[in-house]
């Protein structure tokens, strides 16, 4: 039998994966969860980064070297996303994974938030990195963001990979209750959001 080549011994997952699950339970959990999450990147050898992009203050997480593989994460997300995929991954690649404009860490601007924005201030995070050429990993709004980045800049993706990805269009267009629904900002459109999402 083979022995685990896990760069990360699977006590230590656990360890902090119990840690994330119970702190998601109390008061502010979430921000409990994160901090533990953030404190396990020194031992993982993940690095917290921030940069400059028009004005704005984007966060990243950066490993690993190699060919360049983005992370973009989905709606409601962030970099968090991904904390126990990084490790693994950047023994081949230079894995990038930023907290896109309006989410996680990064500055939330009061502006029309469109594929098209987010695909545009993605290309602003990639060139002040000077990063040319990228494989793309998105999931859910994230594969979308990615679709619309790879159509636009063709140049710049080597290739495109799509997880649970958005972006499917509908043959009809959205009624406002159902803009609203996918938009839920308060507690009773959440809760009616999930009633029709779940069976």
């Amino acid at each position: 039998m083979k022995k685990n080549s896990s760069p990360i011994p699977k006590a230590n997952l656990k360890a902090v994966n119990k840690i994330v699950q119970l702190g998601c339970k109390l008061p502010f959990g979430y921000y409990f969860a994160s901090t533990c999450i953030r404190l396990a990147y020194l031992f993982f050898g993940i690095k917290s980064k921030k940069t400059s992009i028009s004005g704005l203050k984007m966060s990243f997480l950066e490993a690993g070297k190699g060919p360049y593989l983005i992370l973009l994460h989905g709606l409601g997300g962030s970099s968090l996303t991904w904390s126990f995929n990084i490790k693994y991954l950047s023994k081949k690649f230079h894995i990038v994974a930023p907290d896109q404009i309006g989410f996680g860490r990064s500055d939330k601007p009061l502006i029309n938030y469109r594929i098209s924005i987010m695909s545009e201030y993605l290309h602003e995070f990639l060139s002040a990195r000077n990063i040319s050429k990228v494989t793309l990993l998105g999931s859910s709004l994230g594969g979308w963001i990615a679709t619309h980045f790879t159509l636009t800049y063709p140049d710049m993706v080597e290739k495109l990979i799509l997880v649970d990805s958005a972006g499917y269009a509908l043959e009809h267009s959205f009624s406002f209750r159902e803009r609203s629904l996918l938009n839920a900002v308060t507690l009773y459109s959440t809760k009616t959001f999930f009633q029709n999402l779940f069976f």
